[in-house]
């Protein structure tokens, strides 16, 4: 198993917070031009992006997690320290 540095996981995590954020722009276009009435094919699509959005979410909570993870691991073993605000510059959580 390679590790993987902070900034890919922080790569990874801007991507995923970004296709989720489409996805819930996309429910949100359908509401807006369709409102609360919608036809069979437009609840199938809405369905289908909610759970997309579902597993955005979840892929987000785990990558979150990874850092968390990461930045610990890297406190403990010595290669990160906590001097003040270093781990702030990082911007690694929102």
């Amino acid at each position: 198993m390679s590790v993987r540095t902070l900034q890919e996981i922080r790569t990874e995590l801007t991507e995923a917070r970004n296709k989720r954020d489409e996805l819930k722009d996309d429910v949100d276009r359908i509401y807006a031009t369709n409102g609360r009435e919608l036809d069979s094919g437009q609840a199938e699509r809405v369905e289908n992006l909610v759970r997309g959005i579902t597993a955005a979410n979840h892929e987000v909570e785990t990558l979150e997690d990874e850092i968390r993870d990461s930045l610990a691991d890297g406190l403990a073993s010595g290669r990160y320290s906590t001097s003040t605000g270093w781990w702030l510059s990082l911007g690694l959580l929102d």
